[in-house]
């Protein structure tokens, strides 16, 4: 099966894991400001990351159905994915303006000024409008040809070109996570209330959805109904720390890291440092429970935190059932597959952290990112079942080799050309297999 380059997670995230100082009023206005004109954006940018998803599927599968790349590129779905990169393309030029009055608006220590963004945004975007310029000649060319291999190229370069679009939509959608973790509870709330009001507004079928002619939807409508749902919502009080789901989940089950009578001082000592470490996580939690206004852990669905580098168990994660988004940032973490339970987690981003072993990572589907991170296990994730992986800027790009190895993975690294990722790709693809995207270069 062909599916989607591993781009999207990699490139889209940055670190949201808390503020380098106090914000000033200004700050704050100008955040509110930027939240009130791209809200219009934002929902049609959920609209057409859902049509790329769909698009991306039926691509798979109907090469699937042809077993021959030269039929596909005559479908008319390859004209369908064209013109909605192109209103991808529309709306990033839309949004970057707005982004870069923001970003000359807001100090420069604020955790929400992010030029490395803006960078990546014009970059991709260049890039997504060169693909669609090339896109006519590479159909017609390529529809002809007697060749599979190059035709099969020629998809390949198509399948990177859409993915670059949904970059796009994806840095747009996350641009405004940097106000997650601050001290602005009426603004974070705005933004679950959002994610809500479209959860209502989108149909299942995106195809009854007019994105080729609509307009962003007025602000006064967008404002209005989050007024509405924030009156609705108007008697959610700062929750009781002392009571949250975190807490009452660890009292119900076996602590792991609960002190047990040890002749060692040496074991004492490590058990003390896990503790400090799920505590600082617990502190994490409740940080922004009580900065989103809510009254449980359990309501969380996007949580972003620093660790320190000490080894941390997750386990307690595995409590937050409803958690779309999941930043960690440093730390050595010892196991990952308390993380399979995350039914809803839709993107999972490591960065700068060590990990010891991956586990038992099958049941999840969403988005796997790591970012500078040091692991010797790599070769775990050939069991992984998730929507996209991509490993960037490993500290050891050769300990990728034993997951390059696995006769079910189709290891993308930087430089490959074209006909090389299609070998790669259509290895994969007999097996079932996984694509993986990494920036290291090819050994």
């Amino acid at each position: 099966m062909l599916l989607a380059l591993a781009l999207t997670s990699a490139l889209s995230l940055v670190s949201i894991s808390g503020l380098a100082y106090g914000d000033t009023g200004a700050d704050k206005d100008a955040i509110k400001q930027f939240q009130r004109e791209t809200t219009p954006l934002t929902e049609r940018a959920h609209q057409l990351s859902r049509k790329h998803n769909q698009q991306m599927e039926s691509f798979s599968n109907k090469l699937d159905e042809y077993q021959d790349a030269r039929p596909l590129l005559q479908d008319a779905l390859i004209g369908e994915m064209a013109l909605t990169a192109g209103k991808m393309l529309t709306l990033t030029n839309d949004y970057l303006p707005r982004y870069r009055a923001f970003l000359a608006r807001i100090d420069k220590n604020s955790s929400c000024y992010q030029p490395k963004r803006l960078a990546q945004f014009q970059q991709t975007r260049d890039e997504v409008q060169d693909y669609l310029n090339q896109l006519q000649d590479l159909t017609q060319s390529q529809a002809q040809t007697q060749d599979q291999g190059e035709a099969y190229a020629a998809l390949m370069a198509i399948n990177i070109g859409q993915s670059k679009a949904a970059i796009l939509i994806n840095l747009l959608e996350t641009s405004k996570l940097c106000y997650v973790t601050q001290a602005m509870p009426e603004v974070a709330q705005d933004i679950l209330l959002l994610e809500g009001l479209m959860a209502e507004r989108l149909p299942e079928v995106v195809e009854a959805a007019n994105l080729s002619t609509s307009e962003p939807e007025g602000l006064e409508h967008s404002e209005s109904s989050l007024n509405e749902i924030s009156s609705d919502e108007s008697s959610i009080n700062a929750p009781d720390l002392n009571g949250t789901d975190i807490e009452s989940a660890d009292a119900n089950r076996p602590d792991d890291n609960a002190a047990v009578p040890s002749t060692s001082d040496s074991k004492s000592a490590d058990s003390d440092k896990l503790s400090q470490q799920d505590e600082a996580l617990d502190a994490c939690i409740k940080q922004q429970v009580s900065q989103l206004g809510l009254t449980s852990a359990q309501a969380l669905t996007v949580l972003s935190c620093r660790l320190s580098s000490a080894s941390v168990s997750l386990n307690r994660l595995s409590k937050l059932s409803n958690l779309e988004i999941l930043s960690l940032q440093g730390g050595v973490l010892t196991d990952l597959s308390a993380l399979a339970s995350l039914n809803h987690l839709s993107l999972l981003s490591i960065e700068q952290s060590q990990i010891i072993t991956f586990g038992d990572l099958k049941a999840l589907k969403g988005n796997l990112s790591f970012s500078e991170v040091d692991s010797q296990d790599w070769q775990a994730l050939a069991d992984a079942q998730a929507e996209s992986i991509a490993i960037m800027s490993p500290t050891r790009c050769d300990a990728l080799k034993p997951l390059a190895e696995q006769p079910n993975v189709a290891l993308l690294y930087k430089g490959l050309s074209p006909q090389a990722m299609a070998d790669l790709m259509q290895r994969q693809a007999s097996m079932q297999g996984l694509t993986i995207m990494t920036d290291c270069p090819a050994p």
